[in-house]
């Protein structure tokens, strides 16, 4: 191995199927010899891997490229993921990269970097070592892990720009899916988040959705399966039985709304209407045990008046969400929406109605937490954080305790009555 480039350092942004593909890329650089370190300072290459799902995050990928370089002159900088594979020259054109790999795919990502670095093949095999190749390294202070099951999206959102960088949808074989279990069973992971760009669109050998979680639950090869983002067309009867039935599958669920108002939801491009994800919200929690259910909301989208925005409100008062992560429309180049410049709604409005629905949100929260405050739930806990120990509960409530007797990455069972434990808002 190239004495002068041992160790790495790679940083995500974005969703949870970037942590699955940083995870990959991990893999395949141990896999030929390399060092992963948690601080670029000390790494003799770093690897960025973007997000563009706002404008904020195509900024915050050039301040970190910046902030490697200021901070450690000698490492060469790569570039990775759906900023990289959009707007590819722009980042050719920031003098602090070295390198902007398109590919989506971890093993090739690694070999163009393996290319740049000049490793040489026999210095490859010599290093390889298929033990150290198994060794999942997950960052220190999480443990749960992501399967990715299904990458890329055909919807064409009117906002968004993923699918011009992840491009057609395609699912990933069950065998090594169940593969990908097993191996994360033996780095003792407890618990395994199910992921995708479109898990709703999953389809491999006339195995759906709720195919895949039926067989990979009956295998009890992980003591909790978690199921990320879905679109409330793939919430069925026969979905939420699934659950319902299982020991390992969370009784959390989190379905995109994205506005309230049928209106704004044709101007996005979206293929449901509200009363979708509200019948498939209320039929999660009808059928499921102690279930939580969460969303996203974009406020702004052009086009939004103030009675589309009453209409969203309406309808996080109605639901009972857990949680609502909530973002400002973002004009990203290229979009269906972006070019709709004379509808597009002033900031200091969308500031007003952020807020609005900030509070709101809350509330709603707060009532479903208020449900579970006399129960006894079962946390995985995380970390400690200045003596307290934190976890997420089966539903997805975070939780703290100031019981001393806890250890990281255990499941316990905690009753909420008890003061020594309590909710984080």
């Amino acid at each position: 191995m190239n004495k002068n480039y041992k160790t790495f350092y790679i940083h995500t942004l974005g969703c949870k199927v970037n942590w699955c593909d940083s995870e990959k890329i991990a893999e395949a650089a141990v896999k030929y010899g390399c060092m992963r370190v948690s601080d670029p300072r000390t790494a003799d290459f770093c690897i960025l891997n973007t997000c563009t799902v706002t404008s904020q995050a195509d900024a915050t990928a050039r301040k970190l490229i910046r902030k490697f370089k200021k901070n450690n002159l000698t490492a060469p900088i790569f570039v990775s993921g759906c900023y990289a594979r959009t707007d590819t020259e722009k980042i050719r054109q920031i003098p602090e990269v070295d390198l902007v790999i398109e590919s989506d795919d971890s093993e090739k990502i690694f070999s163009e970097i393996k290319n740049f670095l000049t490793l040489s093949a026999p210095d490859i095999e010599k290093n390889y070592n298929p033990v150290v190749s198994n060794k999942l390294y997950l960052p220190t202070d999480r443990t749960r892990a992501f399967i990715k099951i299904q990458d890329g999206c055909e919807r064409f959102c009117a906002y968004c720009k993923i699918p011009y960088a992840r491009g057609k949808a395609k699912s990933i074989p069950l065998k090594q899916i169940i593969g990908e279990l097993n191996n994360l069973a033996e780095n003792d992971v407890k618990e395994v988040v199910i992921t995708g760009i479109n898990i709703a669109a999953y389809n491999y050998e006339s195995n759906n959705l709720a195919d895949l979680l039926k067989k990979i639950s009956k295998l009890k090869i992980i003591p909790r399966i978690r199921l990320s983002s879905v679109e409330a067309t793939a919430i069925t009867a026969n979905l939420c039985k699934i659950f319902a039935g299982s020991e390992v599958l969370m009784p959390h669920i989190h379905i995109p709304l994205q506005s309230g108002s049928n209106k704004v939801l044709r101007l996005m491009n979206r293929k449901i209407f509200a009363e979708d994800v509200e019948k498939a919200a209320n039929q999660f929690l009808s059928i499921v045990d102690n279930a939580v259910v969460t969303t996203d909301i974009i406020v702004g989208m052009p086009g939004e008046e103030k009675e589309d925005f009453e209409k969203t409100i309406q309808m996080v008062e109605k639901i009972p969400f857990g949680k609502v992560h909530i973002f400002q429309y973002s004009p990203r180049e290229g979009t269906a929406a972006a070019k709709m410049k004379k509808l597009f709604v002033q900031p200091s409005i969308i500031k007003e109605r952020e807020k609005k629905l900030i509070e709101t949100a809350e509330k709603t929260a707060e009532k479903c937490r208020r449900k579970f405050a006399d129960k006894k739930l079962n946390v995985l806990i995380e970390h400690n954080n200045k003596g307290e120990w934190e976890g997420f509960s089966e539903n997805y409530l975070r939780v703290k305790s100031s019981q001393k007797n806890l250890k990281q990455n255990k499941i316990v069972e905690l009753n909420m009555n008890n003061p020594e434990n309590e909710f984080v808002y």
